[in-house]
């Protein structure tokens, strides 16, 4: 009996939904096609055809140059749960297929004609993303708009957005927040909380909060034991950036704002639902 070679289904589905050809993915993976189809099947995504891959999709372009309100959260959540690739133009985000609602409404603010990607993983994560693939976009993301490939390791090319007008400032904090943020109400205190790695965007944003809003905020590093990101060579620390109590409620006040347009329903409806509860 001849044993099957193990290979790690989930890089197979992440490089083919990238997307790559499928005969393409099997070169890379030296693996053949039914055992490809085979991957896809179980994990319930459906294979493209040639006319899928050859469909040119188009985005407008303006969004990225213009600035918004629409534009500084879409930083903010790329910073977070975005991704530019190393070698090649893609750019993505993904989410929880519970949190899909505000793929669906990027989409609509890039005019982006490709669907948001829906698919389930392996291990049984729901997930969702939408991605484009554009050498002048990844240009304009990195020297514009401070993101980098491979952010969360390569966090000295990884900055706030700082060209962006200060007035856009708490659409790009809301995003980030969206992504990495956690809202908790405890005996009726709320705590607005965002972890990451990158130190000193979170310093950017306690200092901006603290002057916009005369509040105190801290930050400290979480307990490495539980907290620390590693590769083969490198040990990140992670970091939270905190306030509780009435602090707390000004930033949220703040950050959901009446006019906004793009928000995580689920978080900020936690919000709300403090506010009812304790009469405010």
């Amino acid at each position: 009996m001849i044993k099957r070679r193990m290979i790690d289904e989930e890089k197979v589905i992440q490089y083919y939904l990238f997307p790559h050809p499928l005969k393409e993915t099997c070169k890379y993976f030296h693996i053949g096609e039914n055992r490809l189809k085979e991957i896809l099947n179980k994990n319930n995504i459906k294979p493209r055809t040639c006319g899928d891959m050859n469909k040119k999709y188009s985005y407008n372009k303006d969004f990225f140059i213009n600035q918004s309100a629409n534009l500084a959260y879409v930083l903010g959540l790329m910073g977070v749960d975005g991704c530019i690739a190393q070698n090649t133009n893609q750019i993505y985000i993904e989410l929880q297929q519970q949190d899909a609602e505000i793929l669906d409404k990027i989409v609509e603010k890039l005019e982006l004609t490709r669907p948001v990607k829906y698919y389930t993983t392996k291990t049984g994560y729901k997930n969702a993303k939408i991605y484009i693939e554009d050498k002048w976009l990844k240009n304009v993301l990195i020297t514009r708009w401070g993101l980098c490939p491979n952010k969360t390791y390569n966090i000295d090319n990884f900055h706030f957005p700082t060209k962006l007008d200060k007035k856009y400032w708490k659409d790009y904090i809301r995003g980030y927040f969206d992504g990495d943020g956690c809202i908790k109400d405890s005996n009726q205190t709320i705590t607005f909380q965002i972890d990451g790695s990158n130190k000193k965007i979170l310093e950017t944003m306690k200092n901006y909060l603290e002057s916009t809003l005369d509040i105190k905020m801290q930050i400290e590093i979480k307990q490495p034991k539980e907290n620390r990101l590693t590769n083969k060579d490198l040990t990140i620390p992670l970091y939270r950036l905190y306030c509780y109590g009435n602090n707390a409620r000004q930033i949220f006040n703040f950050i959901y704002s009446s006019n906004m347009e793009l928000f995580l329903n689920r978080k900020y409806q936690k919000f709300i639902q403090y506010k009812e509860k304790n009469g405010i």
